[in-house]
């Protein structure tokens, strides 16, 4: 994120990115016919044909035209579930090297007596073209007097949260901001927060342990964890962790709790920015003691993870009987957590940091069945474990 190490010293996954220089740019907007989208390189480099530029996934074939040497566009055709891809222009291209010390190696642009990991864009441009609600599906993403109490949120600060009598935490077009040692700790009424295309929240949201039935996450909005550092933890001021392992104590930018009743979770469109430790987590309780979660079944689509640079970054875990479809994911540790059975996720794309695999499947022994992963493709990987 550009502000270096904020209280402490010790590693946190950034390193290489950070003296790479690298950064993450998207734009994400609603289509409901096929549109041409124009892309602008704005460092000074320059190319002299559409084949210096590429588009991944690559096997979207998308049509590319050169407007330019600075200019490629490209179009986009219309489709229900969307696309989530990345731009690239040859120029901005650069390798990753394992320069093969210790025990796994160390990551360095410099190519001499070193061995090439992966090439990649040094600043990377994602495109999410979101299909435009209609129907059922679209009036159930977006909340109404009719669905119950909503409270709308007004831009600027945001400390206020923790004590709402509202069912519906809805912000608007605007940018708000809860700082560095604040998130909401949601009360047991809230059940659903919307953020509207143009919403930009700097925060994270931890729901309460309830018996409510239903949760949702919807919008097209942005949630970014920006303005925390590296693990969070709510016990220290949010300051960086001191404890080997703040799993329980650190900040995550979506939160849950379930009970020994049965929960849902909808968590769509949602676009989560640079989050400071686990972008989603649930925790389970049952008789106050913390178990396998078993009753939280989760519908997640067009959810986008952008900007992870740290470890422990993860993708999401997908509870029983849960479904993932059309996503894509920044991550710098596990991706896919199918931990759990009855569970099937489709059209994936996967930009891989250097830690953690794509598919992880827990890390004690589990009796998992009936799991389904389809068209999952991974644009860039830089593992480089020697």
């Amino acid at each position: 994120s550009g502000e270096g190490k904020i209280g402490y010293d010790e590693q946190d996954g950034a390193e290489f990115s950070s003296a790479a220089g690298l950064t993450m740019s998207w734009s994400s907007f609603e289509y409901a016919e096929d549109v041409w989208v124009d892309i602008h390189l704005r460092t000074g480099q320059t190319i002299s044909s559409a084949d210096q530029v590429t588009i991944r996934p690559t096997d979207l074939g998308f049509e590319k035209q050169l407007v330019d040497s600075s200019t490629i566009r490209v179009k986009v055709p219309y489709d229900a579930d969307g696309y989530r891809f990345s731009v690239e222009f040859d120029p901005q291209l650069y390798t990753a090297y394992n320069d093969m010390s210790g025990a796994s190696g160390e990551l360095t642009t410099v190519a001499e007596g070193n061995r090439a990991v992966h090439t990649e864009p040094q600043n990377s441009m994602l495109v999410f073209a979101n299909p435009m609600g209609s129907g059922t599906e679209a009036s159930e993403d977006v909340p109404t007097a009719a669905d119950g109490s909503i409270h709308y949120v007004e831009p600027g600060s945001v400390r206020d949260l923790d004590d709402i009598p509202e069912e519906i935490v809805y912000f608007r077009p605007g940018t708000y901001y809860m700082g560095s040692d604040y998130h909401a700790l949601l009360p047991e009424n809230v059940r659903w927060v919307y953020l509207a295309p143009g919403a930009y929240v700097k925060g994270a949201f931890r729901f309460p342990h309830t018996t409510q039935s239903d949760f949702k996450v919807t919008g097209l909005g942005v949630l970014s964890g920006e303005q925390y550092v590296y693990e969070p933890d709510t016990t220290n001021g949010y300051r960086h962790t001191t404890e080997d392992n703040c799993h329980s104590t650190c900040v995550k930018m979506l939160q849950f709790e379930s009970s020994n009743t049965d929960q849902t979770l909808d968590l769509h469109g949602v676009t989560i920015n640079q989050p400071p430790y686990h972008s989603f987590v649930v925790y389970a309780h049952e008789g106050g003691q913390e178990v396998d979660v078993t009753h939280f079944t989760m519908d997640v689509r067009n959810y986008k993870q952008v900007g992870s640079w740290y470890w422990q970054t993860d993708g999401i875990e997908l509870y029983p009987d849960s479904t993932m479809r059309n996503t894509f994911f920044h991550a710098n540790d596990d991706v896919l957590k199918l931990y759990h059975s009855n569970v099937t996720i489709d059209d994936t794309v996967i930009w891989k940091n250097e830690n953690g695999p794509v598919i992880q499947w827990g890390w004690t022994p589990r009796n998992v069945h009936d799991v389904t992963v389809n068209a999952t493709d991974v644009i860039h990987n830089r593992m480089y474990w020697k």
